[in-house]
Protein backbone atom coordinates (compact mmCIF):
# COMPACT_ATOMS: atom_id res chain seq x y z
CA UNK A 1 0.00 0.00 0.00
CA UNK A 2 1.56 3.29 -0.97
CA UNK A 3 1.26 6.43 -2.98
CA UNK A 4 0.38 4.49 -6.11
CA UNK A 5 -3.16 3.53 -5.00
CA UNK A 6 -5.51 4.82 -7.71
CA UNK A 7 -8.44 7.10 -7.00
CA UNK A 8 -8.41 10.69 -8.30
CA UNK A 9 -9.28 13.38 -5.78
CA UNK A 10 -9.01 17.13 -5.83
CA UNK A 11 -7.76 18.09 -2.37
CA UNK A 12 -6.82 21.46 -0.92
CA UNK A 13 -3.52 22.34 0.70
CA UNK A 14 -2.84 25.17 3.13
CA UNK A 15 -0.56 28.03 2.16
CA UNK A 16 0.89 28.97 -1.19
CA UNK A 17 2.88 26.41 -3.21
CA UNK A 18 6.00 28.49 -2.60
CA UNK A 19 5.48 28.42 1.18
CA UNK A 20 4.79 24.70 1.15
CA UNK A 21 7.90 24.04 -0.91
CA UNK A 22 10.06 26.12 1.44
CA UNK A 23 8.71 24.34 4.51
CA UNK A 24 9.31 20.91 2.99
CA UNK A 25 12.86 21.93 2.05
CA UNK A 26 13.41 23.09 5.62
CA UNK A 27 12.11 19.79 7.00
CA UNK A 28 14.41 17.85 4.71
CA UNK A 29 17.33 20.03 5.80
CA UNK A 30 16.47 19.32 9.44
CA UNK A 31 16.45 15.62 8.68
CA UNK A 32 19.92 15.93 7.22
CA UNK A 33 21.20 17.52 10.43
CA UNK A 34 20.14 21.15 10.47
CA UNK A 35 19.48 24.13 8.25
CA UNK A 36 22.37 25.32 6.14
CA UNK A 37 22.45 28.98 5.24
CA UNK A 38 24.61 28.26 2.22
CA UNK A 39 21.99 25.89 0.80
CA UNK A 40 19.26 28.50 0.79
CA UNK A 41 17.28 26.96 3.64
CA UNK A 42 15.22 29.49 5.65
CA UNK A 43 16.59 30.58 9.06
CA UNK A 44 14.79 29.49 12.23
CA UNK A 45 12.71 32.68 12.49
CA UNK A 46 11.58 32.29 8.87
CA UNK A 47 10.78 28.62 9.46
CA UNK A 48 8.75 29.51 12.55
CA UNK A 49 6.70 31.99 10.54
CA UNK A 50 6.12 29.43 7.81
CA UNK A 51 5.08 26.82 10.35
CA UNK A 52 2.51 29.16 11.90
CA UNK A 53 1.08 30.30 8.56
CA UNK A 54 0.76 26.73 7.35
CA UNK A 55 -0.98 25.66 10.55
CA UNK A 56 1.30 22.81 11.56
CA UNK A 57 1.25 23.76 15.22
CA UNK A 58 -1.02 22.01 17.70
CA UNK A 59 -3.54 23.84 19.86
CA UNK A 60 -2.63 27.43 20.76
CA UNK A 61 1.14 26.99 20.70
CA UNK A 62 3.11 29.85 19.21
CA UNK A 63 5.54 29.49 16.35
CA UNK A 64 8.06 31.10 18.70
CA UNK A 65 8.16 27.72 20.47
CA UNK A 66 9.84 26.08 17.47
CA UNK A 67 13.25 24.86 18.59
CA UNK A 68 15.98 26.73 16.67
CA UNK A 69 18.14 24.60 14.38
CA UNK A 70 20.97 22.86 16.21
CA UNK A 71 23.47 20.17 15.47
CA UNK A 72 22.01 16.69 15.75
CA UNK A 73 19.06 14.69 14.42
CA UNK A 74 15.90 16.74 14.02
CA UNK A 75 12.50 15.27 14.80
CA UNK A 76 8.89 16.22 14.22
CA UNK A 77 7.05 15.89 17.52
CA UNK A 78 3.42 14.92 17.07
CA UNK A 79 0.46 14.20 19.32
CA UNK A 80 -1.58 10.99 19.41
CA UNK A 81 -4.09 9.94 22.06
CA UNK A 82 -2.49 12.22 24.65
CA UNK A 83 1.00 10.85 23.85
CA UNK A 84 3.93 12.76 22.35
CA UNK A 85 5.74 10.92 19.57
CA UNK A 86 8.94 11.92 17.74
CA UNK A 87 9.42 11.08 14.07
CA UNK A 88 12.86 11.56 12.58
CA UNK A 89 12.55 14.40 10.08
CA UNK A 90 14.55 12.49 7.48
CA UNK A 91 11.52 10.22 6.98
CA UNK A 92 8.96 13.04 6.84
CA UNK A 93 7.92 14.13 3.36
CA UNK A 94 5.37 16.71 4.47
CA UNK A 95 2.76 17.88 6.95
CA UNK A 96 -0.69 18.83 5.69
CA UNK A 97 -4.05 19.90 7.01
CA UNK A 98 -6.79 17.28 6.78
CA UNK A 99 -8.27 17.33 3.28
CA UNK A 100 -11.11 15.53 1.56
CA UNK A 101 -10.34 11.88 0.85
CA UNK A 102 -11.74 9.33 -1.56
CA UNK A 103 -12.57 6.04 0.21
CA UNK A 104 -11.02 2.83 -1.10
CA UNK A 105 -13.47 -0.14 -1.11
CA UNK A 106 -12.75 -3.40 0.73
CA UNK A 107 -10.15 -1.96 3.09
CA UNK A 108 -9.79 -1.85 6.86
CA UNK A 109 -11.75 0.87 8.71
CA UNK A 110 -8.51 2.72 9.51
CA UNK A 111 -7.74 3.16 5.81
CA UNK A 112 -9.20 6.63 5.27
CA UNK A 113 -8.71 6.62 1.51
CA UNK A 114 -6.55 8.47 -0.97
CA UNK A 115 -5.96 12.22 -1.10
CA UNK A 116 -4.37 14.67 -3.47
CA UNK A 117 -1.55 16.11 -1.36
CA UNK A 118 0.28 18.82 -3.28
CA UNK A 119 -0.42 17.10 -6.59
CA UNK A 120 0.50 13.58 -5.43
CA UNK A 121 -2.16 10.92 -4.88
CA UNK A 122 -1.30 9.51 -1.44
CA UNK A 123 -2.82 6.74 0.66
CA UNK A 124 -3.94 8.04 4.07
CA UNK A 125 -4.50 5.93 7.19
CA UNK A 126 -5.61 6.72 10.73
CA UNK A 127 -2.55 6.13 12.92
CA UNK A 128 -4.79 5.54 15.94
CA UNK A 129 -6.54 2.74 14.09
CA UNK A 130 -3.31 1.20 12.79
CA UNK A 131 -1.99 1.00 16.36
CA UNK A 132 -5.25 -0.26 17.84
CA UNK A 133 -5.87 2.94 19.81
CA UNK A 134 -9.36 4.48 20.25
CA UNK A 135 -10.30 6.38 17.12
CA UNK A 136 -11.78 9.86 17.07
CA UNK A 137 -13.05 12.30 14.49
CA UNK A 138 -10.50 14.81 13.16
CA UNK A 139 -10.37 18.21 14.85
CA UNK A 140 -8.96 21.57 13.79
CA UNK A 141 -5.61 20.48 15.23
CA UNK A 142 -5.49 17.18 13.32
CA UNK A 143 -2.85 16.87 10.62
CA UNK A 144 -1.71 14.40 7.99
CA UNK A 145 1.99 13.65 8.33
CA UNK A 146 3.43 11.97 5.25
CA UNK A 147 6.32 9.58 5.78
CA UNK A 148 8.43 7.60 3.34
CA UNK A 149 10.75 4.58 3.75
CA UNK A 150 11.57 1.42 1.82
CA UNK A 151 9.95 2.88 -1.30
CA UNK A 152 6.63 3.26 0.52
CA UNK A 153 4.94 6.61 1.13
CA UNK A 154 1.88 6.92 3.38
CA UNK A 155 -0.01 9.76 5.02
CA UNK A 156 -0.90 9.25 8.68
CA UNK A 157 -3.74 11.10 10.39
CA UNK A 158 -2.53 12.31 13.81
CA UNK A 159 -4.05 14.51 16.52
CA UNK A 160 -1.64 17.39 15.96
CA UNK A 161 1.93 18.56 15.47
CA UNK A 162 3.67 19.99 18.52
CA UNK A 163 7.08 21.18 17.37
CA UNK A 164 10.34 20.52 15.57
CA UNK A 165 13.03 19.51 18.07
CA UNK A 166 16.59 18.20 18.22
CA UNK A 167 16.75 14.83 19.99
CA UNK A 168 20.37 13.92 20.63
CA UNK A 169 21.12 10.17 20.53
CA UNK A 170 22.56 10.28 24.06
CA UNK A 171 19.25 11.61 25.40
CA UNK A 172 17.26 8.59 24.19
CA UNK A 173 16.61 6.03 26.94
CA UNK A 174 15.98 2.44 25.89
CA UNK A 175 16.09 0.59 29.20
CA UNK A 176 12.76 2.04 30.34
CA UNK A 177 10.79 1.47 27.14
CA UNK A 178 8.71 -1.43 28.46
CA UNK A 179 7.85 0.47 31.63
CA UNK A 180 6.75 3.64 29.82
CA UNK A 181 5.63 2.93 26.26
CA UNK A 182 2.03 1.72 25.80
CA UNK A 183 1.85 -1.84 24.44
CA UNK A 184 0.45 -0.90 20.97
CA UNK A 185 3.47 1.33 20.35
CA UNK A 186 6.17 -1.05 21.61
CA UNK A 187 6.95 -2.69 18.23
CA UNK A 188 7.66 0.72 16.73
CA UNK A 189 9.41 2.44 19.64
CA UNK A 190 13.12 3.20 19.52
CA UNK A 191 13.29 4.69 23.01
CA UNK A 192 11.99 7.58 25.09
CA UNK A 193 13.23 11.05 25.94
CA UNK A 194 12.29 12.58 29.29
CA UNK A 195 12.99 16.16 30.34
CA UNK A 196 11.56 19.15 32.16
CA UNK A 197 10.03 21.94 30.09
CA UNK A 198 9.65 25.32 31.78
CA UNK A 199 6.32 25.89 30.04
CA UNK A 200 4.89 22.37 29.92
CA UNK A 201 6.47 20.68 32.93
CA UNK A 202 7.73 17.09 32.79
CA UNK A 203 7.58 15.68 29.28
CA UNK A 204 7.99 12.19 27.91
CA UNK A 205 8.45 11.78 24.16
CA UNK A 206 8.37 8.34 22.56
CA UNK A 207 10.87 8.07 19.70
CA UNK A 208 9.31 6.13 16.84
CA UNK A 209 11.16 3.89 14.37
CA UNK A 210 9.42 5.04 11.21
CA UNK A 211 11.08 2.44 9.02
CA UNK A 212 9.55 -0.29 11.21
CA UNK A 213 6.16 1.42 11.21
CA UNK A 214 6.10 1.56 7.42
CA UNK A 215 7.06 -2.13 7.35
CA UNK A 216 4.21 -3.05 9.74
CA UNK A 217 2.28 -6.14 8.68
CA UNK A 218 -1.02 -4.29 9.09
CA UNK A 219 -0.08 -1.75 6.42
CA UNK A 220 0.60 -4.57 3.98
CA UNK A 221 -2.62 -6.45 4.84
CA UNK A 222 -5.03 -3.55 4.64
CA UNK A 223 -7.79 -5.28 2.66
CA UNK A 224 -10.91 -6.20 4.64
CA UNK A 225 -11.81 -9.18 2.45
CA UNK A 226 -8.67 -11.26 3.11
Amino acid sequence: MGSGVPGPLQGQSTGSPQELARLQEALRAFGAGGANAASGMPPSSDLAALVERLGVRAGNESAADVTPPARGPQSICLLLNGIELAWEAAYVVGVERVVEMTPVPLTQPWVLGVANLRGTITSVVDLRGVLGLPRQAPTNSSRIIVASAHGMTIGFLVDGIAEIRVLLPESIQRDVVRQIVPAPLLPYSDGVVQFFDAERGNRTIIVMAIDRLLSAEALHQYRSDI
